[in-house]
């Protein structure tokens, strides 16, 4: 087997792991009953591979990878996984949905972390749920 180098890691990393986490938040956004199910399905999805440690595998490679590379390729990776969240708040009729959109990742990441240092996936998600329950409309 050929050594790769940290960034080829990183990049084979992200050609096998990406797609198949982009899909599934696609797949769960599609297939929620309603656009408020679709934006909490979304933070589910993203933090259930935080839990598994696929996050985390891939933040650890990416510390043996230049960062110019790492922060490209993770700009581009979440870019793209936000398309499916930001057409659900265009459908709730949110102004400036990929902007909102952002702002609902702010919380997802916030939560991420909250699940990394150890909590379920449940119990962050009830109180990303009444976060984001405080900003829908009434």
């Amino acid at each position: 087997m050929a050594n790769l180098s940290g960034e080829e890691l990183v990049e084979a990393v992200v050609a096998d792991v990406f797609p198949r986490w982009s899909a599934r938040i696609v797949e769960v956004v599609q297939a929620a009953s309603s656009p408020r199910e679709a934006v909490l399905a979304y933070a589910q999805v993203n933090l259930e591979p935080v839990a598994g440690g696929e996050h985390e595998i891939a933040a650890a490679l990416s510390t043996i990878a230049p960062q110019p590379v790492v922060a490209l390729r993770s700009a581009e990776m979440h870019r793209e996984m936000l398309q499916p969240l930001a057409r659900t708040l265009g459908q709730l009729g949110v102004d400036e949905p990929g902007r909102a959109a952002a702002l609902v990742n702010a919380v997802v990441l916030a939560a991420s972390r909250q699940v990394e240092s150890g909590e379920t996936v449940a119990t962050v998600m009830s109180r990303v749920e009444a976060v984001l329950a405080l900003s829908a409309p009434t």
